[in-house]
């Protein structure tokens, strides 16, 4: 395929990789869709006439299935091509029927359409190439658009108080405290430490880090504070 033929690229799912379902795609599983030219839709992967952005041209492969997408010149998909551009959405998903699957391995599927997401599925399945297309021209609607799904995305993956966010998976984005566990030398202890940029001497530079002796391991958000009121 031309390079001017899409926007973007990646694999739409692949085998043998366990999804958050807990289902793993079988080799082959969907051979059939080879050469198919599905929706392309938004976040939400339901394939209605205001959401579909464009079209995905499928490709099989021996690890999985890859994907050709191109925009169509809605508002919305103008919007999405800055959010791809932007690397804000990274995944791709698959809607997929005709599913036959024995003790959580999918055998066979027919693909109906692949969404661009936030939070896929298949975790190897994600935009690997897009095209610099220069400057995304966009009016007053396309750039409202771009901040709903922007905004969409960011609600997406804000860290909830109460539930751990291992400093493996991603670190927080702006200065300030946290409830953070730290691995002690016989136990994992639960502290508050400060997360932002502080000034080494070693480096003779600002480093962007825990400001605490002890190693973190996870973190999330501080509770409110006690208010007191209502019923005494």
């Amino acid at each position: 395929m031309g390079t001017k033929d899409f926007d973007f690229s990646g694999y739409v799912t692949k085998y043998n990789v366990v999804c958050s379902d807990g289902r793993t795609i079988a080799p082959e599983a969907f051979k059939d869709c080879d050469g198919k030219v599905l929706p392309l839709t938004d976040c939400t992967g339901l394939q209605t006439t205001d959401n579909v952005i464009g079209h995905i041209t499928l490709q099989h492969r021996s690890d999985g299935v890859y994907g050709y997408g191109q925009f169509n010149n809605s508002p919305l998909a103008r919007a999405y091509k800055m959010i791809v551009k932007n690397h804000v959405a990274t995944k791709l998903g698959i809607y997929a029927n005709k599913i036959k699957e024995t003790d959580k391995i999918v055998t066979f599927g027919v693909i109906r359409s692949v969404s661009i997401c936030f939070n896929g599925a298949n975790p190897e399945a994600y935009i690997d190439s897009a095209l610099e297309t220069g400057e995304v021209y966009m009016t007053g609607e396309d750039y409202n658009l771009y901040m709903e799904v922007y905004k969409y995305a960011k609600k997406d993956f804000e860290p909830k108080q109460g539930e751990w966010i291992p400093v493996s998976e991603r670190l927080p984005e702006e200065h300030g405290y946290y409830l953070v566990t730290t691995d002690g030398s016989h136990t994992a202890v639960i502290d508050i430490a400060e997360y932002g940029k502080f000034f080494r001497k070693p480096e003779n530079e600002y480093v962007l880090e825990w400001n605490k002796a002890s190693r973190v391991i996870a973190w999330q958000p501080l509770p409110e504070p006690y208010k007191k009121g209502g019923a005494e």
